[in-house]
């Protein structure tokens, strides 16, 4: 179910691109330190600020490090990702003319290239440390420098730099590392990760996480789980079988998955078939097509979609299942985070909307759940659950079933419902009945125990939840005072 897929995407460079008042563009270099406010010199280097923009608004630079530290030289970055415990090159891009002019001072960012050949500059950067203009301005036919540093953001390169440097293999002979103990393997919390964001593009937060749905197609939808550490998307999307095929109106879901950018995310959709209700039962795993979701703001999107054998593909807006669950989303939108006080914060391992994502036990295979919550401003919580599984009636054989009621404190107990009659992408009417109920009780931001009974079939049993992906309960932990 955790199979990771890594899309990268071609943005439209006019849309994403913010200038500031004097026709500079500005990026924002994200570090673990904080943020550094970067301009860039459109005029002075236009070949290179639009090679660098190309990597930017491509993704690229998400999950980068800084690969290189050299005291009172520079700090390099932009060659090397590290996600899920791989490390990968960035793909390059065609090599950019260089255009060196503009001296390499400190607080200044230039282009890495390979010695001998001032026209191989492609995804490598660095920051000046100190005036480094012998012998930078002029080695290997000058270095082309196309942005500086703004305001006090020095100052956290200075704390980048500062750290201790560790030797391994090349290109890794100087490498800064974060509380690195020495005697283990290293980890993303050791590396100094880093992304670039145009300034004023939009950006995804936590708050997008939950359920979302297009009302005129009747009793289906998807779930949205995100991980902003690595920026990724992974989603449920529960349907049914196509009117035309044959077991049509039967119980459907899909999964996808990748990297976003920005306000868009493109996705690898995939079908999980093979399984058995609450089993560890071998499942397959296969892609069958892409979706797109792009948002518009934290309550509205639009989802595309598109099946690799052409039996279907469309385009329809969605919105939020819960009204007022876009609370945590608006607060991070506009950099005001949760906090003690505030109307969204409860006891240590209380249902909060931290809580919101994927999770899953992993002794069942290719099944899961998706949490969606919801507290109002008068206290009142409210909590909606999708469980994707199988069963041996439907003929796809797949089911899903949701659940939905009332939380206070840790633990709630909710009652499970089955909709079928539905079809795929289309508005059939649906039913929709009570199957049985479920108690979800949170230990902590990461782990829970759900027990369910459906007693018409004779099930019941106990599950000891966790996140399919833990970064995202990275809110959890905020909004419930880091505990």
């Amino acid at each position: 179910m955790k199979k990771y897929v890594i899309a990268a995407f071609v943005a439209v460079l006019s849309i994403l691109v913010s200038q500031a008042s004097f026709g500079s563009t500005l990026v924002t270099l994200q570090t673990p330190f904080g943020d550094v406010e970067i301009e860039l010199f459109d005029e002075q280097a236009p070949l290179t600020v639009a090679n660098f923009l190309s990597y930017v608004n491509d993704g690229d630079f998400q999950n980068t490090f800084i690969h290189r530290s050299a005291t009172d030289f520079v700090i390099q970055g932009g060659g090397y990702t590290f996600m899920n415990g791989y490390l990968n090159e960035v793909p390059a891009h065609d090599p950019v003319v260089n255009e060196a002019g503009i001296s390499n001072q400190r607080g200044t960012i230039a282009m890495a290239k390979q010695s001998g050949d001032p026209d191989s500059a492609t995804s490598q950067w660095y920051i000046n440390l100190a005036d480094n203009s012998e012998p930078l301005d002029v080695d290997n036919g000058g270095y082309t420098v196309f942005g500086q540093v703004l305001d006090d953001g020095m100052d956290i390169i200075d704390q980048i730099a500062a750290l201790d440097v560790w030797a391994f293999a090349d290109p890794f002979g100087s490498l800064p590392l974060i509380d690195y103990p020495g005697d283990v393997n290293v980890t993303r919390e050791h590396l100094v990760m880093t992304d670039v964001v145009v300034k004023g593009s939009y950006q995804l937060n936590e708050g997008y996480s939950g359920a979302w749905f297009y009302p005129e197609t009747t009793g289906q939808g998807s779930f949205i789980d995100i991980d902003t550490d690595s920026k990724f998307i992974f989603l449920s999307w529960f349907t049914y079988t196509m009117a035309n095929s044959g077991s049509p109106n039967e119980q459907q879901w899909y999964t996808a998955q990748g990297q976003y950018v920005n306000g868009t995310a493109n996705l690898v959709l995939y079908e999980t078939v093979g399984g058995e209700f609450d089993s560890t039962q071998e499942t397959t795993t296969t892609p069958v097509g892409e979706a797109t979701i792009l948002f518009e703001d934290c309550r509205n999107g639009l989802f595309s979609y598109s099946f690799d054998d052409g039996s279907a593909e469309g385009a329809f807006p969605v919105q939020r299942v819960i009204p007022g669950s876009e609370n945590v989303c608006d607060e991070k939108s506009d950099g005001v985070a949760a906090k003690s006080g505030d109307s969204q914060v409860l006891q240590a391992v209380d249902i909060n909307p931290g809580m919101d994502g994927s999770w899953y036990d992993p002794e069942t295979n290719g099944q899961g759940f998706f949490i969606d919550t919801h507290e109002s401003a008068a206290g009142d919580g409210f909590i909606f659950v999708s469980w994707f599984t199988y069963g041996s009636e439907t003929g796809s054989g797949q089911r899903w079933l949701t659940a939905q009621g009332a939380f206070d404190g840790s633990e709630t107990t909710i009652d499970v419902y089955e909709t079928t009659g539905g079809s795929f992408d289309e508005s059939t009417a649906v039913e929709t009945q009570p199957v049985g109920t479920m108690t979800i009780s949170f230990e902590d931001c990461g782990t829970a125990t759900l027990s369910y009974s459906i007693p018409e079939e004779g099930l019941a049993n106990d599950l000891q939840l966790v996140r399919v992906m833990p970064a995202s309960g990275n809110l959890c932990e905020e909004v419930s005072g880091g505990n």
